[in-house]
């Protein structure tokens, strides 16, 4: 309760990050040496579920941010949860989100990750079976593939277009205090900003 009134009282809309219902979120959660506690990510699911519900009917959950992977789209079952799923969220009002591919950084998780042409598959199917006659949602890549086949490349998201990771338009908060680039290149050591600025809530 205390985090929606400050998110209220901020004009704050909150983001989250999940891969579908809870049979489908299993990349996230509790892991201990590459295996995942179930018991434990059986109430991180219900809690995150429950949490996001609470903030789409508040108003303050402005998107999601899928990863595709083969938990969730690595078969035609799979995908028709994640499209229910997503279905479920409009109903909501939460109508935009991100499919972004996995790309795997530990060996434990690269069995998830789907390659070029299971991609691809995914992607048609749920074009094909979904996203085409919903003229409410915007979910990319879709709306990223009409922008780059229009040469409107800064109107795509970076893993499409490249990024510029020193200058990013993702400003993250390190757990100091610290201004830092987008949390994707922090794996690579890229921690710096090409101008750092301390934290005053405002930027040039």
């Amino acid at each position: 309760d205390k985090h929606l009134e400050l998110f209220k009282k901020y004009n704050v809309k909150v983001g989250c990050s999940i891969d579908g219902p809870p049979e489908h979120n299993v990349l996230r959660g509790y892991w201990l040496r590459g295996k995942p506690d179930n018991e434990k990510n059986k109430e991180y699911n219900r809690r995150v579920n429950e949490n996001l519900t609470r903030l789409a009917k508040e108003g303050l959950l402005c998107g999601i941010i899928v990863v595709v992977h083969r938990a969730n789209a690595g078969d035609e079952e799979k995908l028709r949860k994640l499209v229910n799923w997503i279905d479920w969220l409009s109903s909501l009002g939460v109508k935009s989100g991100r499919l972004n591919p996995m790309y795997a950084t530990t060996p434990w998780a690269k069995p998830y990750e789907l390659d070029n042409d299971e991609l691809y598959n995914a992607y048609t199917w749920m074009w094909e079976n979904f996203f085409e006659d919903r003229d409410d949602l915007c979910w990319s890549p879709y709306p990223d593939l009409v922008a780059l086949l229009m040469g409107q490349e800064q109107r795509a998201v970076c893993w499409f277009n490249g990024c510029n990771f020193h200058d990013s338009f993702v400003w993250t908060i390190g757990p100091h205090g610290e201004i830092l680039s987008c949390d994707r290149t922090l794996g690579e050591g890229l921690w710096s900003r090409a101008y750092p600025l301390p934290f005053t809530g405002m930027y040039r």
